[in-house]
């Protein structure tokens, strides 16, 4: 780096997820990280980041998600579109655990300084699930937006 703009990058990845876990509290489920090799099943390979954060629930039939990506220069849109895609992918999933379908539907992809992130969070619907998939994906729309929100707090001050 040249040294400009680099201080939207000075705030540590492990950071931004501390932020996401502070705000969201108990309602943050993943909690195991996914090896690099994983993301290339989302079709980022080593060679479009410098660095990442991605964490998953143990449990596999919890979607809920946090990926952080730093691109590495000039890969970011390269990066966004991966994600993208991989969302596109898992949104037309008809297989999908019907607790799941309104989450996967409410993800966000964001750029959030130099990171491009996917939010795929709501924890536990059960009790909006009764009242339909609108209403899971607005609560799913909900929690994704607070994590975004302290995200970009965390890159900002």
């Amino acid at each position: 780096g040249s040294g400009a703009g680099e201080s939207t990058s000075s705030v540590a990845i492990a950071d931004l997820k501390q932020a996401v876990v502070d705000e969201l509290g108990e309602n943050y489920w993943p909690n195991t990280e996914m090896p690099a090799e994983f993301l290339e099943g989302f079709g980022l390979t080593a060679d479009m980041y410098d660095d990442y954060m991605a964490e998953m629930p143990m449990i596999s039939t919890n979607v809920d998600m946090l990926i952080v990506i730093k691109p590495k220069e000039g890969q970011i849109q390269a990066v966004e579109d991966a994600l993208n895609a991989y969302r596109n992918m898992m949104v037309e999933d008809t297989m999908q655990y019907p607790m799941n379908v309104g989450k996967i539907q409410a993800s966000r992809i964001e750029r959030i300084g130099d990171y491009v992130c996917l939010v795929q969070l709501g924890a536990d619907v059960m009790d909006v699930l009764e009242q339909g998939d609108e209403a899971v994906i607005k609560h799913c729309l909900e929690q994704n937006e607070l994590a975004i929100e302290v995200m970009y707090s965390a890159v900002v001050k």
